[in-house]
Parts: structure tokens; C-alpha cells; sequence
């Protein structure tokens, strides 16, 4: 039970959550130290109304050898953001099948993560078991996602990423206490220099972000909100505990 709530917690944003665990105590000069990539890619957005799009986000090791890959649908609204899952299609050396067909089992295979900063509120949802969970954002999210941080572009050159022609930026956020984060960004002139693919660094990792099939349209509000007729869940672990009765009920 234990293992399984830390499995789905750890989950809340994927490769991005799961590099700031491994890597907790190895934050080097540039890295985001206690923070998270899923909070900083954000600060790219600001100035876009809203858009939507397929994503993907990688974590790579310090020989770019990729350890993580996590496909999603993406969204964006004025600070929301909605992240549609399915775990099995989480792609990583430590992802066992039998993992993966527990949570189908128990109806927790997708999941929509809703992260609302304004509020400082984190949504969890499952379609199959129709219910959802609210929880406090993270706090190395919450403490990224209220910093204010100067933003300086220096762009290096040319490159495609996919089919489209983009400009390759150098990016440097600087917070508190001058801190700073770096980043790699590809911006696609014909997408009004959309940040197309990501590169954060996060200590000896990096997390790297890539978005196709991007619509520059504001999704509606309600899409930010706990889907009409979920069962609101006052905990994570009281969502857990009915997945596993609706298990246990499959197999009587």
C-alpha cells in the first residue's frame, strides 16, 4: 500500500518528479536544487493565453543516456496546466508489467494531473474510477512557481526539431539569492517562437521537454477543473483504498 501510494505520487509529473528524487542531494552549479522542471518549463509560457498539444518529457543522465520517458497530453491556461497519462506507456528500465497491470487492474493506469497555482492546488483524476483527490502543489513546485526569476535569451544558432525550422536559444532564469537555471530552448518562428522542445538542467540530470501537433488555442476553463460527476476523494490514500476495493470486488 505503502509503496504503491509513493509509485503514484511520484508520478504526479513524471520524469520531472523522478529526477528531483533520485537526484535530491546532488544539485550542481546551475541545477534546480530541491525545485522542479514540470514548475520551471512553466515560466516559458507566460505572455501565451493558453495552448494544447502532445507532449513527451525524458530525463537523461549525465551521458545522455535516456532513463525516463513519459508521453502526455498537454495543456495550458493562463498558470493551469493539465497533464493526461497513461502509465503504460511510461517508458524506463525500473517499469515492470506487472506494476502497470495492477494499476490497470485497480483503475489507476491513466491519470489527468491538474496543477492550479493559484490556488496552490494539485488534482489528481482517474477516469476509469471516476473519482479525483486534491492535494497541495509540491513544495519545490510551489516554491518555483511563485518565484519571480529574470529571464535572458541568447540565441546560439539554427536547428530542426521534427520538420520545423527553430531557433536555438541559450536560457538563463535567475531567482533569489541569484540563482540560477539554465536551459536549452527551441522556439518555432512559426508557432509565434513557441518553445518547442526543452532542455532543463536538473544537477548531473537533464529534463528534457518536447511538444507536437501544438494548437495555440485557449482550452476551455472547465477542462482546469475536477471532471463533472468524479467522486471527490478527501485524501490520496482514501482514492488508493477504493481502487483497491474495486479490486477486490473484481475478483470475488
Amino acid at each position: 500500500m505503502r509503496f504503491l501510494l509513493q509509485l503514484l505520487l511520484a508520478l504526479l509529473f513524471a520524469a520531472p518528479l523522478f529526477a528531483a528524487e533520485t537526484n535530491r542531494s546532488s544539485a550542481g552549479a546551475g541545477g534546480l536544487a530541491q525545485s522542479s522542471a514540470a514548475g520551471m518549463v512553466t515560466k516559458l509560457f507566460v505572455g501565451i493565453p493558453g495552448f494544447s498539444a502532445q507532449a513527451e518529457m525524458s530525463v537523461l543522465d549525465k551521458t545522455g543516456r535516456e532513463q525516463m520517458r513519459t508521453p502526455m497530453q498537454y495543456a495550458w491556461r493562463a498558470g493551469a496546466v493539465r497533464m493526461d497519462v497513461d502509465l503504460a506507456q511510461i517508458q524506463s528500465p525500473n517499469q515492470k508489467p506487472e506494476m502497470i497491470a495492477g494499476l490497470r487492474r485497480m483503475g489507476m493506469d491513466r491519470q489527468s494531473s491538474i496543477m492550479l497555482p493559484s490556488v496552490g492546488r494539485l488534482v489528481m483524476a482517474y477516469p476509469t474510477l471516476q473519482g479525483f483527490a486534491e492535494l497541495p502543489l509540491p513544495r519545490q513546485d510551489a516554491a518555483v512557481l511563485a518565484e519571480e526569476f529574470k529571464i535572458e535569451r541568447t540565441d546560439i544558432g539554427r536547428e530542426k526539431f521534427g520538420e520545423r525550422d527553430c531557433v536555438k536559444q541559450r536560457v538563463t532564469f535567475t531567482g533569489g539569492f541569484n540563482r540560477k537555471v539554465q536551459a536549452t530552448v527551441w522556439a518555432a518562428p512559426d508557432l509565434e517562437k513557441f518553445p518547442v522542445q526543452i532542455e532543463i538542467e536538473e544537477g548531473a540530470q537533464r529534463v528534457v521537454f518536447r511538444f507536437r501537433e501544438v494548437k495555440l488555442v485557449v482550452p476551455d476553463a472547465t477542462f482546469f477543473e475536477p471532471p463533472a460527476g468524479y467522486t471527490r476523494f478527501p485524501t490520496m490514500s482514501a482514492l488508493v483504498q477504493a481502487a483497491q476495493r474495486r479490486l477486490t470486488l473484481e475478483k470475488k
